[in-house]
């Protein structure tokens, strides 16, 4: 190492001396000032290991230094980076310079760094003077049954000639007989299919296995410990109600039902959790796991039993996993035996309505939330926006189609454009930019003028113009087709606006805020919600 070191040192001083030797003009750089020093780091010049000899007795364990020395005369640990190994793996075995004395006899311990290399003498005695050997080796447990997608661990455990016993699964290396069937790591074992496979262990000259079979079954989803973005709701801080999720949607035997039930029950399996759930102010809902988008997505709830089992309706049709949380939502007070109450129930739950504030408690999160009030264009876009992923910081997004606007991008989209409520400028701009609405004039968005059908078809149809399998509605099937305005007749994605019993559409009638929300609730569900 010390000829490495040497050569280095004489290239530079090569490189030096050529340099000074150059003429003048070779440096126009120099001349001008800008010229650039490189300073070259230290060279690693030696390596130790302290203590550099020890004796251990069967079973005893000692921590271990790499300290390395460089040529400007500093030094530095590198226990953690260099690499260790010893010569009889018999003897002792050796990880991050911990060492551990397993048999009596004799061994060196090494530590690698940077090309350099430095050692250890290690004796070992047995103790009371008795040999130790290892006679025997078992992988626990010996069966072990996971379905597909799921892990397991295992160990390996020594077994020695004066009775003791050991862990040895870090240092044991493992195997598999069908790496299709399952794959190994350090113990840790996944089912990758359905079969029967071998897990094997060897350490010290000693085998053990443990037979693995991998069965065909679909694993719930995590209830706990969610990562961000996977629980869809209006705040943070929602709290699982049960062990683990229960399936719906399927027969006894496991065969999925064909039309699924049109609501069903769902019990409360951590009961322990309620009062801490009710003293945070968190509601019970149930959750139906989306597999499509790999997220927990809110129905219609209410909770029966005095909160120990919650009822949802399954306006979808869905079929799989389901589950209960505590979460904070608003509770309206003006919603009970309304006809829209199941749509608002299940908005609110995916945070597309906020209602209004309590005039005596404006904090209070028991709020109206006036259905039968007419939309304005201001209101309808901020709750499409919302429902395509504009909301506050913090709460978490069905989509991530529209973004707030950057304050430039805003003040570009509302320049000139008069009718914009303060409270709604980041949605209308997001709404202008992306494409999903206009002015109802030129320069006047007219955001506190009620909606009229039409005008809200159009801008959930102009979202679902950007996704695949678009198709346009064929309006001329209503009674009062003729009054659909000249620029909406083309404009209707299918199944947008549903008609009146009497066969008509009335696309310039204005929108109340449960319609709204009913179509909003189409739209999601017609995208895979």
């Amino acid at each position: 190492m010390q000829e490495v070191v040497f050569l280095r040192r004489l290239r530079f001083l090569l490189a030096v001396l050529f340099t000074l030797l150059l003429p003048v003009s070779a440096f126009p750089q120099v001349l001008r000032g800008t010229a650039t020093l490189t300073v070259l780091p230290p060279d690693a010049v030696a390596l130790r290991v302290e203590p550099a000899e020890l004796a251990l007795k069967v079973g005893d364990t000692v921590q271990l230094k790499a300290t390395a020395s460089f040529s400007d005369g500093t030094e530095r640990e590198v226990t953690s980076e260099a690499a260790w190994s010893v010569s009889d793996g018999r003897v002792a075995s050796v990880s991050g310079g911990k060492v551990r004395a397993l048999s009596p006899g004799q061994a060196e311990v090494s530590a690698s760094w940077q090309g350099l290399r430095a050692v250890a003498l290690l004796k070992v005695a047995g103790e009371g003077g008795t040999s130790r050997r290892v006679v025997r080796l078992e992988v626990r447990p010996p069966e072990l049954a996971l379905a597909v997608g799921e892990t397991g661990e295992l160990r390996a455990v020594a077994f020695f000639s004066d009775g003791t016993e050991t862990d040895v699964t870090g240092e044991a290396a493992w195997s598999v007989s069908d790496g299709r069937v399952v794959e190994v790591a350090a113990g840790k074992v996944k089912a990758l299919s359905p079969g029967r496979a071998e897990v094997s262990a060897s350490w010290q000259g000693q085998d053990s296995r443990a037979l693995l079979e991998v069965r065909d079954v679909e694993v719930p989803p995590p209830v706990e410990g969610l990562p961000e973005g996977v629980f869809v709701a209006r705040w943070p801080g929602h709290i699982p109600l049960v062990a683990r999720a229960a399936k719906v949607g399927y027969a006894p035997g496991g065969t999925k039902l064909d039309k699924p039930e049109s609501e069903f029950t769902v019990e409360v399996t951590r009961p322990d959790r309620l009062e801490r759930a009710r003293a945070l102010g968190l509601e019970p809902r149930v959750y139906y796991w989306n597999g499509k988008f790999g997220k927990w997505v809110a129905l219609a709830s209410y909770p029966v039993e005095g909160g120990k089992a919650v009822r949802a309706l399954n306006d979808g049709g869905y079929s799989g996993w389901v589950a209960v949380f505590a979460v904070r939502q608003p509770k309206f007070t003006d919603v009970a035996g309304h006809w829209a109450e199941p749509v608002i129930n299940r908005a609110n739950g995916l945070a597309l309505v906020e209602g209004y504030p309590n005039p005596e408690n404006p904090s209070s999160l028991e709020r109206p939330c006036r259905p039968d009030a007419p939309v304005t264009r201001a209101e309808f876009v901020a709750v499409l926006t919302r429902a395509l992923g504009l909301l506050p910081e913090g709460e978490q997004k069905l989509y991530r189609v529209v973004t707030r606007p950057t304050p430039e991008e805003k003040e570009r989209a509302l320049a000139g454009m008069k009718g914009v409520p303060g409270w709604a400028s980041d949605a209308v701009a997001a709404a202008l930019l992306s494409g999903l609405a206009s002015g109802r004039a030129p320069g006047d968005f007219a955001g506190d003028e009620a909606i009229t059908r039409a005008e809200a078809a159009v801008m959930v149809s102009n979202f679902l113009k950007k996704l695949p399998d678009y198709s346009p509605a064929d309006l001329s099937r209503f009674k009062d087709a003729r009054d659909v305005p000249e620029w909406a007749r083309a404009a209707v994605a299918e199944g947008v606006l549903s008609g009146y019993p009497d066969g008509t559409l009335k696309p310039g009638a204005t929108i109340t805020r449960a319609e709204s929300l009913a179509v909003l609730l189409r739209l999601l569900r017609a995208l895979g919600w």
